[in-house]
């Protein structure tokens, strides 16, 4: 074993699990589109990966997921975020001018 990869990492030698916050999920999405200048689909992929790796513990990981899976078709992750989680605590809609958050039927347009 000596020279593994998995030596050199210190989240796996110590077997402890890093915690990721669905707001750093938010601003990853952001600083990676805006700064970095990845494509959705980069984006889309890191996000995949994180919530799949066994050394981190993603707060509220199902509604990541969710949100993830909205992300794909259009809008905003931290949107999805949003109404989802809303709509996972007894919300049955969130209201919003944002016509591509519309779309989605956890959320209604602000004139209906």
């Amino acid at each position: 074993r000596a020279g593994c990869a998995a030596d050199r990492d210190p989240l796996h030698r110590l077997r402890i699990r890093g915690r990721v916050a669905l707001i750093v999920l938010c601003e990853l999405v952001w600083v990676l589109r805006r700064a970095y200048g990845y494509s959705k689909a980069q984006v889309v992929s890191v996000l995949e990966q994180i919530l799949v790796t066994a050394e981190l513990t993603v707060e509220d990981a199902s509604l990541a997921f969710q949100a993830l899976d909205a992300y794909r078709s259009g809008g905003d992750f931290s949107d999805y975020l949003l109404v989802l989680g809303n709509r996972a605590t007894g919300c049955e809609t969130t209201y919003s001018f944002d016509a591509k958050l519309c779309a989605h039927p956890a959320a209604t347009p602000v004139d209906q």
